[in-house]
């Protein structure tokens, strides 16, 4: 279960250490850029950025499951909404 939440802490320190490290890499990128850019075809490391994301969005719906799960007799639609965003 404590697993499950940890997902919720990992992901966005996952998220943004991809943006720092890919926004250093990626030569003419500043960071008034939107991000995407960094994971845009032709972009030289898009498939690392593409996959950071992947896995993150994975890691909040894990997340989402063990909220879920914590609150068993509390609301279905919060950690729903979470999965959803």
């Amino acid at each position: 279960m404590k697993l499950f939440l940890d997902c919720g802490v990992i992901a966005p320190i996952l998220l943004i250490a991809a943006v720092l490290i890919l926004a250093v890499l990626q030569p003419g990128y500043g960071h008034s850029q939107l991000i995407s850019v960094l994971g845009a075809q032709g972009a030289p490391y898009a498939w690392l950025m593409n996959t950071a994301l992947v896995v993150t969005g994975a890691l909040i719906i894990v997340f989402a499951i063990g909220l879920h799960r914590l609150l068993a007799e509390g609301s279905f639609f919060g950690p729903l909404l979470i999965a959803a965003a």
